[in-house]
């Protein structure tokens, strides 16, 4: 078991990568995310039973990630944050 949800994990970490390296705002702000932060959002994602579900998951996590950068550029810090 332990080995089949390592290879899921493996296999969605390759995707999640894929596509969030395609927007690099979304990039850059999930990489400035504390250690525990990403380690939920991954978890989220690879907690998923189906691979449809995974794949909406992914797509959600790029595109919030990548509007919480654009609105940091704009508004102050401790406000995007509490947001």
């Amino acid at each position: 078991m332990d080995n089949i949800r390592r290879s899921r994990s493996t296999c969605n970490s390759i995707r999640f990568r894929s596509r969030i390296s395609k927007r690099p705002n979304a990039e850059e702000y999930f990489l400035s995310l504390s250690r525990s932060d990403k380690r939920n959002i991954l978890q989220w994602l690879i907690l998923a039973k189906r691979q449809e579900t995974r794949q909406k998951r992914i797509t959600e996590i790029v595109e919030l990630a990548d509007k919480k950068q654009n609105q940091n550029n704009s508004v102050d810090r401790k406000t995007a944050y509490n947001n």
